[in-house]
């Protein structure tokens, strides 16, 4: 190979001529022809670059890995006004990433039911006779707001039930905690009609007794909510007669009650709804099932979760993904209810657990 710092020898006529040729471009037109082995700034096709076979890729071609489930997708750019306040992370996509308030009337986990007026619902008078289980007396309704209402009982389908029971207390304060994300819990003469619908099913979807509702026949150890698909009420409310539900009893029910001398003393939030024939509650089997307890009564274990109401086109973007939130921060902690109210108490999984079982025989 030919060194650079070689001595050249004395040009030919021929590179002479070359020369000459070269001086006269410069000055006439301006020449842009690149030497060879060059390239030439203004050619509009630059000489392309090679890349060693073990050279690392442009890393901005490279494509995105795809999030894991435990992890939350992160935009690529997002303007300070919008950055998300942290939270903790999802198990999987939210619901709340297609929810759009002005576009759906009610968030993912819930359905809208459009309550109209004249409801008759309740134990009737037959089913009453000589029967010492504690119902809603049969009695006409009305309601006239259009509502969105759970589709699965708290913490919604898919998770456990929470582990242990609430009294009126921390039902109270459960409703207020739900505030905040545009939710609070049923009204009792709500949870009647959802339940019982304008058909007053005393089962589920009006089949003719408990075991044929095919609900979660286990209180002491349910499986996941939403394992019995076919236990749900002609509304589509879901979930119900494995646990009673806690509802905040409103001003109608309340008169109603009072009027068939069940007498609710003054109480803010009572259960309805019935639990397993086998478990043998004084309240009984049935959608019209009902019982109370003082405010600070210790919880029942079997009294322990609720459905959730909302108005409709209420609930805003950023209250769904705090519900969302609030849901698996509360599922992470195994159901327990300190992590979203402070004077929840839970019952440890090996403690003696005050329940309802047996108790229709006590009560008669």
């Amino acid at each position: 190979m030919t060194s650079l710092t070689q001595t050249s020898k004395e040009p030919t006529m021929y590179g002479s001529r070359t020369i000459m040729f070269s001086v006269w471009c410069l000055i006439l037109v301006g020449c842009h022809t690149a030497p060879p082995g060059f390239s030439n700034p203004d050619d509009p096709t630059p000489t392309p670059t090679l890349v060693p076979e073990t050279a690392t890729p442009d890393p901005t071609t490279e494509p995105a890995e795809s999030p894991t489930p435990w992890e939350s997708p992160q935009p690529t750019e997002t303007p300070e006004s919008e950055s998300p306040t942290p939270g903790p992370t999802p198990t999987s996509t939210p619901a709340s990433a297609t929810y759009d308030p002005e576009r759906n009337n009610c968030p993912p986990d819930m359905l809208e039911e459009p309550l109209g007026d004249d409801y008759v619902v309740g134990s009737p008078p037959e089913v009453e006779a000589g029967d010492n289980i504690s119902r809603i007396p049969e009695g006409e309704f009305d309601l006239v707001d259009t509502v969105c209402v759970s589709i699965w009982p708290f913490p919604g389908e898919g998770n456990p039930w929470p582990v242990s029971g609430l009294n009126g207390g921390m039902a109270k304060s459960l409703d207020v905690y739900f505030a905040q994300f545009g939710r609070r819990l049923a009204t009792a003469t709500e949870s009647l009609i959802l339940y019982a619908t304008s058909s007053n099913d005393r089962w589920p979807s009006g089949v003719e007794s408990w075991t044929e509702a095919e609900c979660d026949p286990d209180p002491n150890n349910p499986k996941k909510i939403g394992s019995y698909p076919k236990c749900k009420s002609r509304s589509g409310v879901s979930g119900m007669l494995t646990f009673a539900m806690w509802v905040r009893i409103d001003d109608q029910m309340r008169k109603h009650l009072e009027a068939h001398g069940m007498n609710p003393w003054e109480k803010e939030y009572c259960i309805a709804g019935g639990m397993p024939t086998s478990w043998e509650a004084y309240y009984g089997d049935d959608l019209w099932g009902w019982h109370c307890h003082s405010p600070e009564e210790t919880p029942y274990d079997d009294d322990r979760t609720f459905y959730l109401v909302a108005l409709p086109h209420s609930v805003t973007v950023e209250q769904q993904n705090g519900f969302e939130e609030a849901v698996v921060m509360f599922v992470a902690s195994g159901g327990d209810w300190g992590v979203l109210i402070p004077d929840a108490t839970r019952v440890s999984a090996t403690a003696t657990k005050r329940s309802h079982r047996n108790s229709r025989a006590s009560a008669q």
